[in-house]
């Protein structure tokens, strides 16, 4: 666990790679160490093509593992598809009456690996959802920019490091 001793991350590891969210909270913990990486993270292309093609006034739910992921899947709806009706997100955890939730969506935006965090019967009815209506994973990816910005800096530890 980072927070319960921080020191030993530092001490073992050549790079800190973690997200600009948690940069500033890890940063704080190893004392500003120069070995940590920040990078952004942005919806995958996949699903924002998804997410803005979306017609007009669709009903549209979000279901996912936390409520971070939530809320940024309902920003990137509030950025990039103005006109579509938006449900608070649902964390799949929750006792949810997933087949009363789905009655009324037009889509429902969800985890890329939703599989793997719903019982059998909550899959079939998210499978049955899809074959009617749009069921959208959705995952994050590293932007360009960081990936440039995380390829140089293995590089330069890389070089750095003694034989």
């Amino acid at each position: 666990n980072i927070r319960s001793y921080p020191y030993h991350m530092a001490e073992n590891m050549d790079l800190i790679i973690t997200t600009t969210e948690h940069a500033e909270e890890i940063s704080a913990l190893l004392g500003g160490s120069p070995k940590l990486v920040r990078i952004a993270l942005r919806p995958e292309s996949r699903c924002l093509s998804r997410i803005i093609r979306i017609r007009k006034e669709a009903r549209v739910g979000i279901l996912s593992q936390s409520s971070r992921f939530g809320q940024i899947l309902l920003g990137t709806c509030q950025d990039y598809n103005h006109s579509i009706q938006l449900t608070q997100p649902v964390l799949l955890s929750q006792t949810l009456d997933l087949e009363s939730y789905l009655a009324d969506k037009d889509a429902v935006l969800l985890p890329k690996d939703f599989e793997n965090h719903c019982s059998g019967k909550d899959r079939q009815l998210l499978s049955d959802f899809a074959a009617r209506k749009r069921l959208i994973p959705c995952a994050y990816e590293m932007d360009e920019g960081s990936f440039l910005y995380l390829e140089e800096r293995v590089r330069r530890a890389l070089e750095e490091k003694p034989i």
